[in-house]
């Protein structure tokens, strides 16, 4: 009988109060159309590095991202997605593996937050620079990519607005007793070189 807001993804088949999370299918879409447009015309093939399929927001978002690159760019390859569970050492270790076995790679859409260990492991293959690489949200590490044109858009999840929403719902319903709406979608915001400084000093 504890009151429950889940945050950025649903989870399906348990009892909750509400959801408040961005929607996967635009983050996902957003990824796979900029990403399917920049890659290099010699290398049509592309990577995903997500957490964990199990997860709702994770299986969306790369359920959106495949349609969209099929739409624009149905000649491309896309491999099975690097799944790091949210780890950061099998994120870099899982990455640096697939990469060393596709050197011809095109590009990668990083559909999770943990994205530090993708891109060390983009980097210590050589590739940093030479793929095509859309991110998640905006982090430091992130910022000096973006700058110099080695990641070509970050899809920025909102994370402040989503905890300013879940805990103002909270409040409603424990206060005045306000039954808040079962899902609240936030739509994702395209960060790239030309609007960086909307985000970051």
């Amino acid at each position: 009988k504890v009151p429950v807001v889940c945050l950025l993804t649903d989870a399906p088949g348990y009892t909750k109060l509400s959801t408040v999370a961005v929607k996967a299918h635009s983050c996902g879409s957003l990824a796979g159309e900029i990403l399917s447009r920049s890659l290099p015309l010699d290398r049509r093939s592309i990577a995903i590095a997500t957490g964990d399929l199990m997860i709702t927001d994770h299986s969306q978002k790369t359920s959106a991202f495949l349609a969209a690159v099929k739409l624009t760019s149905p000649e491309s390859i896309i491999y099975p997605p690097i799944e790091n569970h949210e780890s950061e050492k099998e994120a870099y270790s899982a990455t640096l593996a697939f990469l060393k076995r596709h050197k011809t790679l095109g590009g990668i859409y990083i559909g999770t937050g943990n994205g530090v260990p993708v891109l060390d492991a983009v980097k210590a293959a050589g590739m940093l620079g030479k793929i095509a690489i859309v991110a998640t949200n905006v982090f430091p590490e992130l910022i000096p990519l973006i700058r110099s044109g080695k990641v070509v858009a970050t899809i920025f999840e909102r994370p402040y607005s989503h905890g300013c929403i879940a805990t103002r719902l909270l409040c409603d319903y424990l206060v005045n007793a306000v039954l808040p709406s079962q899902h609240v979608s936030l739509e994702p915001l395209l960060v790239m070189r030309s609007n960086l400084k909307a985000f970051h000093a």
